[in-house]
């Protein structure tokens, strides 16, 4: 099994090395010397309760990483063991308590993803809950949990459809914009911005179109060249702006929603498994403006768009009966 002292450095230095290059193995290789040095830690003497904490949150962070590489919800159940068994060595007081509450509550919002058990989203939120509660605001570690927090209720909204969870996410969400946390804040604008327009598809409420799409554009402001959640943020803006020309008319929102949607299909390439949405996208936004100006040419580059979806979607896809209907 080998000595405490080389495995858990072993471990760190093989994880470091997936981060870098991505091979598997040497992830599945630092979660067994994880393992071995777990069951070590038990007769280890002079161990501190600091450094077992460490040695589980570690390796509950690999095994949820390899849940998400391989899907086997074992992985997952068993970072949830870890992370609560950590929290054991992080009592009230501990400096580090709320980073392990926020760790767990998160573990087990993933797993309510998968098998969307409630006891499973009630217990990440009450657990988030907490973490907050020992952060006073302005405490720079307060925003990631906050953010957390706001999610899950978000998640709990989706499934469940309770105005007043939505209600509470707006806010949590304006609380970690004004608290300026630079490193997220396009991913904060951009939460805030889809809680809007997810309340603005409830109640009409222009007000929160409005703001939507605010945000919307804060948040690809505060984005840097070239980022992963670019497309993301662009179409949300997008569908934001074709939502607001339903209601008001304004062509001008219209035109620039068909931009910006070409915009992200020109960053889905061939080979993007979501090409097929952007592709979706612009043929909905041309369509609607064929519904304006009668113009052949969109619907005829509509009919291609969609065409080209369908293309791209394996047999008894959810999404192939959308794109049939259009």
């Amino acid at each position: 099994m080998g000595d405490f002292n080389q495995l858990v450095p072993l471990a760190d230095s093989l994880y470091a090395r997936y981060e870098a290059q991505g091979n598997l193995s040497d992830l599945s290789l630092s979660i067994v010397h994880y393992r071995s040095a777990l069951t070590l830690a038990k007769s280890t003497p002079g161990l501190s309760d600091d450094a077992r904490s460490k040695l589980l949150g570690n390796l509950a962070n690999v095994l949820s990483i390899r849940f998400q590489c391989h899907g086997d919800i074992a992985d997952l159940d068993h970072s949830i063991e870890c992370h609560l068994a950590a929290l054991d060595f992080r009592p009230p007081g501990h400096p580090g308590r709320a980073n392990a509450l926020s760790n767990f509550a998160t573990a087990l919002l993933a797993r309510y993803g998968q098998l969307r058990v409630q006891k499973d989203i009630e217990l990440a939120l009450k657990h988030f809950k907490t973490a907050l509660s020992v952060l006073p605001p302005g405490d720079p570690a307060r925003p990631i949990p906050l953010m957390n927090y706001a999610s899950a209720l978000f998640t709990r909204f989706e499934h469940c459809g309770d105005v007043s969870d939505l209600n509470q996410v707006i806010s949590q969400y304006r609380a970690v914009v004004d608290a300026c946390f630079p490193d997220n804040k396009s991913t904060s604008y951009y939460n805030l911005a889809n809680a809007l327009l997810s309340r603005f598809n409830l109640d009409n409420d222009l007000a929160d179109l409005d703001l939507c799409i605010e945000y919307s554009c804060a948040a690809l402001d505060s984005l840097k060249e070239g980022h992963g959640d670019h497309p993301l943020i662009l179409s949300g803006l997008s569908t934001a702006l074709m939502r607001r020309f339903e209601r008001r008319g304004d062509v001008t929102d219209l035109e620039t929603a068909i931009k910006h949607f070409q915009s992200v299909l020109e960053l889905r390439p061939p080979g993007d498994r979501r090409r097929y949405l952007a592709l979706n996208d612009v043929a909905d936004a041309l369509v609607m403006r064929h519904r304006q100006r009668a113009d052949l040419l969109d619907l005829e580059l509509a009919v291609g768009h969609y065409r080209a979806a369908l293309k791209l979607l394996p047999l008894g896809h959810k999404d192939e009966g959308m794109l049939l209907d259009n």
